[in-house]
């Protein structure tokens, strides 16, 4: 092993500096630069790879992180040089080095690197550094607004708040506007859509078009057509049609590497679109709902749609739960797919199956939800399962593929159900033994 690694570095020594060798010689460099016409290769970023638990190269050029800054411009977003603008997230992420890097560079704004970094020094860095752009994850802000040392905290520096990464619920949303505005913030939280095969975001909102539970407009010279179950595909300016996005953009990847095509697009009308795997609907006012992934929805084994998102915001809710996730479970006996939760509690519960009879009774049951997630009998798990830690990766997304996987120690609790196409007629709570692998 150690042969081949010392080979390949023999290999490729002409082409490479390393990077303690670059700074000490920096001030004997003479700079060249490269000219290019925006349809090279500039730099390779990466997907999370929450799904397969392997991230997928993404190539970008000049023409599309050059693109994006453009766009967030045309959007009225208030970069202005002198500013500072914390920049945590990793630069094989798009978000990091295109929609943080590059945007904040471009409009001479100043990047305070933090290159490593934990989540719960979060609010730390935010009240040391008094960063007036900051780009995060919800996660990250919930870390500042639930910390006690910070409740009194002045935060008048802060013009910009942003979160990405992963969907934020509307409690959250909430929460952490009503701790930045009543601490001197000038600036809402911003939410967005985007993705690593644009380098970053796509659609977003800001101070003055916000609804809470949308996730913003499209940027300018962003194209949004939404392709429903039956395979039509309709402009996003036709309301309240729900089915998979697929998204134009100028700062989208050709997708193109070594000769390969690695991300498949689809032609309409002459442009191309990237199939996004997510699936949202625009109301009325353009403004986007996210309703979760095609690969994360699923069908129970009766054909009705299971979207986990709007269940997992459900979960949430409730005060005894810190983090959840809805994944599904073969069922032989059914010969198809049952809704499964795993839970993260922020305490101990002495009796889960009270606390999960008291929710199946008042909600699943009743179908009413409560005053944000309306429920109904089919969403309703039937294996809840509770966990020390949701597994997360760095952007803190769940990650999908070790839920799936079955190798975490978990806490059990299978529903056995009797039901029509009407409703619950029965049910049983029986506890499953816990496994540890």
């Amino acid at each position: 092993m150690v042969s081949s690694v010392l080979g390949l570095a023999s290999k490729f020594s002409k082409y490479v500096t390393r990077y303690e060798d670059a700074v000490k010689n920096t001030k004997n460099t003479k700079i060249k630069y490269d000219t290019t016409n925006g349809d090279k290769i500039d730099f390779i970023t990466h997907t999370s790879g929450t799904t397969t638990g392997i991230g997928k190269p993404i190539p970008l050029t000049d023409h599309n992180r050059n693109s994006l800054v453009n766009e967030y411009k045309l959007a009225g977003f208030e970069y202005e040089p002198g500013m500072k603008m914390m920049h945590f997230i990793p630069y094989f992420a798009g978000y990091g080095t295109v929609n943080t890097a590059h945007l904040g560079l471009s409009n001479g704004v100043e990047l305070q690197q933090i290159p490593l970094f934990s989540p719960t020094e979060f609010a730390e860095y935010v009240i040391k550094y008094k960063s007036n752009i900051v780009v995060a994850t919800t996660p990250c802000w919930l870390s500042l607004v639930n910390n006690p040392k910070y409740q009194n905290t002045d935060l008048s520096f802060l013009t910009l708040a942003a979160t990405g990464g992963s969907p934020t619920s509307i409690e959250d949303e909430i929460k952490i506007n009503s701790f930045l505005v009543s601490h001197g913030a000038k600036c809402k939280l911003i939410v967005g859509y985007g993705m690593s095969e644009f380098g970053g975001c796509v659609i977003t909102d800001n101070d003055r078009y916000n609804t809470y539970g949308k996730t913003g407009v499209p940027l300018p010279g962003v194209d949004v057509k939404i392709r429903n179950s039956d395979g039509m595909i309709y402009d996003y300016s036709v309301p309240n049609i729900e089915g998979e996005a697929l998204i134009h953009s100028e700062t989208m990847t050709k997708g193109m590497l070594d000769g390969k095509q690695i991300v498949p697009t689809i032609e309409i009308d002459g442009k191309k679109y990237i199939s996004t795997h997510d699936i949202m609907k625009f109301d009325e006012y353009g403004q986007a709902q996210y309703l979760g992934r095609t690969d994360g929805m699923f069908q129970r084994y009766d054909g009705y749609n299971v979207y986990p998102l709007h269940i997992e915001e459900f979960f949430k809710c409730f005060d005894e739960i810190a983090d959840c996730a809805v994944i599904w479970q073969k069922e032989e006996e059914k010969n198809g797919n049952i809704p499964k939760v795993v839970i993260q509690l922020k305490g101990s519960i002495d009796d889960k199956e009270y606390f999960i009879k008291n929710i199946i009774e008042k909600y699943f049951l009743t179908g009413n939800g409560n005053s944000k997630y309306v429920m109904t009998f089919r969403d309703m798990p039937h294996i809840w399962s509770f966990v020390e830690k949701i597994p997360k990766n760095t952007m803190e997304k769940t990650e999908l593929y070790k839920l799936l996987s079955d190798d975490i120690e978990e806490e059990s609790y299978k529903i056995v159900v009797e039901e029509d196409n009407s409703g619950i007629k029965n049910y049983e709570i029986q506890p499953v033994n816990q496994k540890v692998k």
